[in-house]
Formats: C-alpha cells, sequence, structure tokens
C-alpha cells in the first residue's frame, strides 16, 4: 500500500500552483480582509505601502467586481447557511466567477 504525498495534497502547496498556473480566482471582500488585518491586526504590522504592493499582486485574481447582485447573494447565502455576510461574500464571488474549490482558513458562522 502505497501513502499518499501529503505536500501535495496541502493548501499552501494548491495556493502555490494556483499562482504559477494563473487560474487562481480572489474577491475583493478577502483582499479588503488582508489589508486591514496584515495593517492592523498583527503584532508587528505590515507597512500600508508594502501590504498595497500585495494587493496589487492578488488584484490580478479578482475577476469580477463586487456589485449589488454580489451584495444580494451574498445575503441568501448569509440567510440560507447561516453565515457571516463576510464570509458570504467570498462564497458569492467564487460562484460568480465559476470557482469550483474554495481555499479559506475558516467559515465563521454568524
Amino acid at each position: 500500500m502505497r501513502m499518499p504525498d501529503r505536500s501535495r495534497r496541502s493548501p499552501l502547496r494548491k495556493s502555490g500552483l494556483l499562482w504559477e498556473d494563473q487560474p487562481g480566482r480572489i474577491s475583493t471582500q478577502v483582499l479588503q480582509e488582508f489589508y486591514v488585518t496584515v495593517t492592523q491586526k498583527l503584532g508587528k504590522p505590515l507597512a500600508k505601502g508594502k501590504a498595497r504592493e500585495i494587493v496589487r499582486d492578488y488584484a490580478q485574481w479578482v475577476a469580477t467586481p463586487t456589485t449589488p447582485q454580489t451584495v444580494i447573494r451574498a445575503s441568501e447565502i448569509s440567510e440560507g447557511w447561516r453565515l457571516s455576510i463576510w464570509d458570504s461574500l467570498i462564497l458569492a464571488a467564487a460562484e460568480e466567477q465559476d470557482c469550483s474549490t474554495v481555499l479559506t482558513e475558516d467559515l465563521n458562522s454568524g
């Protein structure tokens, strides 16, 4: 019996492959949360200019903007699945961009 190579299945490895192959997508909500977290919530925050550079790098993964329809769909997801509106915005954007997989550190109920 051969054990699977766990490094091939790790989320970090997957995200690296998404970056290299360019099929990845990201929502504006994720970019906003990232910026606030790294500039305000870390023990040693990133400089705002450095955080903007990172946001610019990942901005190419935003395929569709957040629209009023995105917010409406997010509210439906939030209500139906009892998720926070913020997590639901991420899922609504993923749905709009035809994503088959969502990589996340968590989905908080809200």
